[in-house]
């Protein structure tokens, strides 16, 4: 057989690729090679079931599945935070960041709390309708090995016997990391924690758990904080809750081992014995849910020293990396990764040179995984101090808006004149950012902060203003303008709001008292 593009991997870096590849590149060849036979059960046994704004740009505008992450799968209401520090205080207590009712918001006012749609998927329904829908040919065969030959003759080899014969080949096997294994291009980050989650067959929802004064009252109307990713935070650990469709809950524990050791076994007797002492209402909640099932992850950070070739192969999804969970950046790698290896296919199937393209996606795309890797690096050693936790995510959150979404929401990460005018900004924002984690490290020694109160999305400036610029599209000129301006204002927030809170002044958050 002969392909201009094989797929190793038929997941959801996979998949999406092949479509991408099918909706922007029609006349290529493609092959996707996968061991497991579809359709897979729907609630699946992955981590990523949240979809931010670069990746839900990339499912719902480029790879045209809006209408059916509308029907089939379940709206999202941003992220939340509730926010401990280890001491045991009812969740309607502690310091909750979010989305919260906006001033003068009439009952009859329909209200998401969203300008830019986003989701929360179940991995399986959504991995068969992407395989159902799949116009490139399928192979449901396990691979044996791969050949690559720099000429561009790559073979691959399956079980069986059977070879095909690729112009590229696109590494998208997920943790067996094929190429990156067989090439001496894994890489082992200096980041690790531990994941126990489970698939609970209800909907959890954490305004029942209390009756805190004022807590239901902050929102629009009861019972919509489920629709966010929630986020119970504590000392050395962070929890997720994410609502599935079909009225399920995804609930995972992230900890880092040597601040809140965890039992390494997939085990709800391990799930519970690890929250009763920190997060009790969660843990009586699970004691009176029927469990679907429970998986473990030893998940240390990894990369590759190398993930685009000029000699016609590439690493996509978690074949390429993996870091941590928090902020749900999973699937904007794979929308990064697969956009900019269809940029490549494509300049090379039109007979461009591709060196200097791939040249400057892998410095993008590391550049991006390094500032992800900087935020997490020692993170876990912040989350038992409110405080601190509050400025990290209005941080993070706000560079996210000002630079990496911003720049993928507007095809700036598939241009390759795009990529070598932003690069100098980008390097700009990374700089603060380095300078922004030490700033939070300095508050979390400082002061554990406000056990209480609440922090809204909304009225921290910097985030509502660069949340808003990612509504509109814009032009190249435009792009340019607004991501320097963007990079000008991170700036600011680091020198007049962490540089501050972190020698000791009086913090410039808007944070309100509970009452």
């Amino acid at each position: 057989m002969k392909a201009d593009v094989v797929i190793v991997g038929g997941g959801l870096a996979g998949l999406t690729l092949a479509r991408q590849l099918e909706r922007e590149l029609p006349r290529a060849g493609v092959i996707v090679v996968e061991r497991t036979e579809l359709p897979v059960r729907e609630r699946t046994h992955k981590v990523g079931e949240s979809l931010v704004e670069a990746s839900s740009h990339y499912l719902r505008d480029v790879l045209g599945l809006a209408d059916h992450l509308e029907a089939r799968h379940v709206p999202k209401l941003g992220l939340r935070f509730f926010f401990g520090d280890g001491s045991p205080r009812p969740l309607g207590e502690r310091l909750e960041y979010g989305v919260f009712r906006p001033p003068g918001l009439r009952p009859e006012d329909d209200f998401t709390g969203l300008l830019v749609p986003s989701h929360q998927i179940d991995r399986g329904r959504l991995e068969n309708h992407l395989a159902a829908e799949l116009r490139a040919r399928r192979l449901v065969r396990r691979v044996a090995s791969v050949d690559l030959d720099g000429a561009g003759a790559h073979v691959v080899r399956l079980e069986g016997g059977d070879t095909i014969e690729s112009r590229w080949v696109i590494d998208a096997s997920g943790r067996r990391r094929l190429l990156a294994r067989r090439g001496g291009l894994a890489r082992t980050l200096p980041h690790g924690a531990r994941a126990l989650w489970a698939r609970v067959g209800e909907s959890l929802r954490v305004e029942d758990w209390t009756s805190a004064p004022g807590f239901v009252d902050r929102m629009w109307r009861p019972g919509v904080r489920h629709l966010a990713t929630n986020h119970l935070v504590g000392p050395g650990y962070w929890i997720w809750l994410i609502p599935l469709p079909g009225g399920a809950t995804s609930v995972g524990v992230m900890s880092e081992p040597s601040l809140a050791p965890i039992e390494p076994r997939a085990s709800l007797d391990a799930l519970l014995a690890f929250l009763r002492p920190r997060e009790p209402e969660l843990a009586a909640a699970l004691e009176r849910a029927p469990i679907e099932d429970v998986r473990f992850l030893d998940g240390e950070a990894y990369d590759a020293t190398q993930v685009f070739s000029r000699d016609r192969w590439a690493l996509t999804g978690e074949a390429a990396l993996y870091l941590d969970p928090l902020y749900s950046p999973g699937i904007d790698f794979i929308a990064i990764g697969n956009t900019l290896v269809a940029r490549l296919i494509e300049a090379d199937l039109a007979g461009r040179p591709i060196a200097g393209l791939a040249r400057i996606s892998e410095l993008v795309f590391q550049q991006l995984a390094g500032g992800y890797l900087e935020q997490y690096r020692g993170a876990y050693r912040l989350l038992g101090a409110p405080l601190a936790m509050a400025h990290k995510v209005a941080w993070d959150s706000a560079l996210y808006f000002g630079t990496h979404a911003l720049l993928f929401r507007n095809g700036a990460l598939g241009d390759p004149a795009m990529l070598g005018a932003v690069r100098p900004a980008l390097e700009r924002a990374r700089r603060l950012h380095s300078t922004s984690q030490a700033a939070l490290r300095a508050i979390a020694a400082r002061s554990p902060g406000p056990a209480g109160g609440w922090l809204a999305h909304g009225e921290v400036d910097v985030l509502r203003e660069l949340y808003a610029g990612l509504a509109p599209a814009l032009g190249r000129r435009a792009l340019e303008a607004t991501l320097a301006d963007n990079v000008g204002r991170l700036g600011a927030f680091a020198e007049d709001v962490l540089a501050r809170a972190a020698r000791g002044e009086p913090h410039a958050l808007p944070i309100r008292d509970a009452a």
